[in-house]
This record gives structure tokens, sequence and C-alpha cells, in this order.
């Protein structure tokens, strides 16, 4: 029964192959889906009967119908998954490799915050790249005189000398 969910949990590569092996994955599964639809119209039946005589044969009969809807509709999912794949694999081929565990990159500094009540005020380059400048800094003293110079309002918040202007 759990075949066809051996069988995707065993095809690790399918991320990789970009969005035309996707679609043809999608042909596949949406092919395997019908297939298999029709293919239980005729097993369940049989299974059903050699198992419990007439009333096994009816209850496979409904279990092959209901087969035959649902396993369209599976395959249909299962498609839709492989093309989404297909673009994850194209899309990390792009960004020249394999798209985890890469790092992030900060584009621009963090947002300077203001005064002692930290207010935050619209995004100004000149502030956050000084504030930005002072972790540096502070990160390259030693960790007493760094905390002791981090507290202090005027060199570890921006703007903060406008309280003495």
């Amino acid at each position: 029964k759990l075949k066809r969910a051996e069988k995707r949990a065993h095809s690790s590569d399918r991320d990789t192959q970009g969005v035309f092996g996707g679609l043809g994955a999608a042909g596949g599964t949406v092919l395997g889906g019908m297939a298999d639809g029709i293919k239980g119209l005729v097993d369940a039946p049989v299974k059903g009967a050699q198992s419990g005589g007439l009333i096994g044969g009816i209850k496979g009969a409904g279990k092959g119908m209901v087969g035959f809807v649902v396993k369209p509709v599976v395959g249909i999912s299962d498609a839709a998954t492989d093309v989404l794949q297909g673009i994850k694999g194209t899309t990390a081929q792009l960004e020249g490799g394999t798209g985890r565990n890469k790092p992030l990159r900060q584009v621009r500094p963090q947002r300077a915050l203001y005064g002692h009540a930290r207010v935050l005020r619209p995004y100004n380059p000149e502030d956050a790249y000084a504030i930005e400048l002072l972790r540096t800094a502070l990160g390259s003293l030693s960790s007493s005189k760094a905390k002791r110079l981090s507290t202090d309002p005027v060199v570890g918040e921006a703007g903060a000398a406008e309280q003495y202007v």
C-alpha cells in the first residue's frame, strides 16, 4: 500500500533536477495515479471476493471505486509538489548552490535607537553606520571596557548627544 510513499521518500534528488525535470516527474505521477485508480477497479473486487466471497467482492468494488476517484487526485497533488520541487531546484542552481545553509548577508546597517527611551525614528543611514562602527570598535576591546562603554548613553545610543545640546 505504501509503495508510492516509500518511492517518494527515497527520491531526495527531486529538488535539484530543475523545472523541466519537475514537470516530467509531475506527468509521471499524474499518469501513475490514474493507472493505480484503474487498476484498483479490477484488483480490489477480486481480492475482496477471494477473502470474503460475494460480500467481500462487493466491499472490494466499493474500495475500487473510491480508489478510482482518490488516486488520481493524489497523483495531481504529488504532481504539484514535483513542479514546486523543480522550481526550488532551479532557483538553487541560479543562486550558485543548493540554497541550504547559505548564510544571509545584511544589506544595510541596523537601525539606530535614540535616547534613553530608545525611541524609534525613520531610518538614517549616517546614524546606523555610526552605531555599526561603534559596535565594531567595542567588539575589538576587552569585555569589561566594552561593557562599560556600551552602557554609556553617549556612546551606546545614536543621537544621545542631542540631550546635551
